[in-house]
This record gives C-alpha cells, structure tokens and sequence, in this order.
C-alpha cells in the first residue's frame, strides 16, 4: 500500500481530500455478475486510504451495483463500520434506498458547514441497478427526475459551502457530453452549488469558473 499510494500521500494535506470509490467494498466473495469488469475491493484497502487522510468519498458510479444489491449493501455495511472507526470519513451516493441515495451530507469543516452530494451513471442506464424505496443503489445522473431530486435537496441545505459529484461522460473523450455545460451551469445557479467535481470520462476535461464556483468537468 505504502508503495502504491507514495505520489499521492503528499497531496492527502487538506481538510477535505475526495476520491470517487469506484467499487464494491467486501471481506468476503459475492456472487458472480455477468459483467466484463467487476471491481471489488477489502475494506482493509478503504481503511489505509482514509488512514493516510482520505476522507471524503463519492460512491456514487457505474460499478457501485457491480455485484447487484448485495454488494451495494456490503459496502453500505463497511463504510459504516469505517465511519464509525474514523469520525472524519463521510461518503454520498449509494444508499440503502433512493432517499439516502439522495441525501446531501453535511460536513462541519473549521466552524463552517460543508454541504456534499453525489450521483452518478448507472450502467447503460440500466434502472436495475437504480435505488428504490426499499432497495439499495444510487440514482441515475441521467434520469432528469433524479437529477432534480438531488439539486433540490442542495438547494435546501444550509451550508456555507456545496459540492457536488457527479460520475458521467462519454469514456476517452475530452469534449464536454451535448449539453454538459448548461445542465452544470445550471446547478450552479439553482441549487448554489459552489464546485462541482466530475470524473468518469478517465481523461481531464476543461475547468470553468462562475465568479467564485468551479466546475472539474473530469478530473
């Protein structure tokens, strides 16, 4: 681990340090999943990273169901243990139903309110893998009905300061998805958003700043 993590522990210095958790988190096999790459991780792995100063995790991606609900809800079940270990860990996005898959986190960072969600694609927009009322997932980034929900949910929130996470765009391709700009754009001016951190496309796209508001459009 101390080999794999040395270029970026340096990097690990702030108050908030994200990553998106791309995968299912498990101390044990589940069951197998007709799918070309499945990820999975020990919970060992996730506590090293939040020991060496991660604490800020998106859940919220296409490989979150790669292991159907039971592995959504076996790493529901781990980072619960984790936070409960580490007080300073917080995560968004995957919930044990569609309205902690929504709800926004409230982070207390140095006296101010820190307002944090996540969403994500699902895989080929398959709503199988899409949280219910009683059944654990994450909700889709491109169902506009999703969306919504979770931009009023900001929009509600009292905090000094909003973040949101958001999984999407075409893999390889550094040009904004059709609409990516407005749809963003928008988010920051209905719900206050302040910075938007997206990722998914595994090349960096274009930054933007609104004033004093920051759009990573992949980092």
């Amino acid at each position: 681990w101390k080999q794999l993590t040395r270029h970026i522990r340096k990097q690990t210095n702030g108050d908030l340090n994200f990553v998106n958790l791309e995968t299912v988190v498990s101390d044990k096999p589940l069951s197998s999943v007709q799918k070309k790459y499945a990820f999975l991780s020990h919970p060992s792995g996730v506590d090293y990273l939040v020991r060496m100063g991660i604490n800020l995790m998106s859940t919220a991606n296409n490989h979150a169901f790669d292991y159907g609900e039971e592995g959504a809800r076996s790493t529901l079940r781990h980072l619960g243990k984790l936070m409960r270990r580490h007080k300073q860990l917080h995560h968004a996005g995957l919930g044990a139903n569609e309205k902690q898959a929504a709800a926004v986190k409230i982070i207390r960072v140095r006296g101010y309110r820190i307002a944090f969600a996540a969403m994500g694609n699902l895989t080929n927009m398959n709503k199988a893998h899409r949280a219910g009322p009683h059944k654990a997932g994450t909700l889709g980034i491109r169902y506009k009905a999703d969306w919504n929900r979770v931009l009023n949910n900001l929009r509600r929130a009292k905090a000094d300061y909003k973040i949101l996470s958001a999984h999407v765009g075409v893999e390889r391709s550094v040009r904004l998805d059709p609409g990516q700009r407005s749809k963003y754009e928008g988010a920051l001016k209905r719900a206050g958003v302040d910075l938007i951190i997206g990722h998914h496309p595994h090349v960096v796209r274009p930054v933007q700043r609104k004033g004093r508001k920051l759009v990573f459009y992949s980092l």
